[in-house]
């Protein structure tokens, strides 16, 4: 039965990339594949900038100046493996959605975003920024088809997560998220501890945006992939529609 795109690109299912009508027209459409970007080359200074992690621990009765240098010398170690897992080994996928949206408040609170009601292809601050000024392609993609092709990949990469981004008054990441256990890390390994951080807290690291991005309306998926082996996605079985700008060629 054929789509009938007017009605798919208000369901749920959908979800909306843009792009430059030169990048869709000479890479993706052609070769059916979707480049993940590393977190460092984003646009947001929260998530592409080197992060600084404080670390607690017990000091050792009797030893506190050694224990203080090791967990130095661990804070170090652990600082350079996060921000490399973070910025150059963590690649995303990036997408608006047609999701309404819920604002938390610097008080916690929660609030309706009344004024973000528009369609995730339908974003005229999308179409200027990412869309070539309107001169751009919107690309139709199946949210159920995306996570489809990224289990088949499973096993090439250490792992992945997807969802709606949220959006925060608040700038900074949690105190929490940014201080590390010196005594877990002892515990664990330096090495094991930093990925696992990263995992647990993965919630505030990469689906935690500041409130001035919300007309976005995100969702993406996020690929732990330090081998390199996930570059491109396969979109054969999930793009489902094309949208021209009203300035496109």
């Amino acid at each position: 039965m054929k789509l009938d795109l007017n009605k798919y690109v208000t369901t749920d299912d959908a979800l909306f990339h843009y792009t430059k009508l030169s990048v869709a027209i000479e890479s993706i459409l052609p070769t059916k594949k979707l480049k993940l970007s590393f977190l460092k080359d984003t646009n947001d200074p929260i998530e592409n900038k080197f992060k600084i992690f404080s670390i607690f621990y017990e000091p050792w009765p009797g030893d506190e100046a050694g224990s203080r240098d090791s967990m130095n010398k661990i804070s170090k170690e652990a600082n350079s493996i996060i921000n490399k897992i973070l910025l150059s080994e963590s690649r995303v996928l990036c997408f608006c959605s047609n999701k309404k949206l819920t604002l938390i408040l610097n008080d916690n609170n929660t609030v309706v975003d009344k004024h973000n009601c528009l369609e995730g292809w339908n974003k005229s601050r999308m179409w200027s920024q990412y869309g070539e000024n309107h001169c751009g392609i919107c690309l139709v993609f199946s949210k159920d088809g995306l996570e489809k092709e990224l289990k088949t990949k499973r096993h090439k990469i250490f792992g992945y997560k997807s969802g709606h981004v949220q959006y925060f008054q608040k700038r900074r990441i949690p105190w929490e998220t940014v201080t590390l256990n010196g005594d877990r890390a002892k515990t664990e390994g330096v090495e094991q501890y930093s990925r696992n951080h990263v995992i647990e807290n993965s919630e505030e690291f990469f689906y935690r945006k500041h409130i001035d991005y919300r007309d976005e309306a995100e969702y993406r998926a996020v690929v732990f992939d330090p081998d390199g082996k996930l570059e491109y996605l396969d979109i054969s079985s999930s793009i489902k529609g094309v949208i021209a700008g009203y300035e496109t060629s």
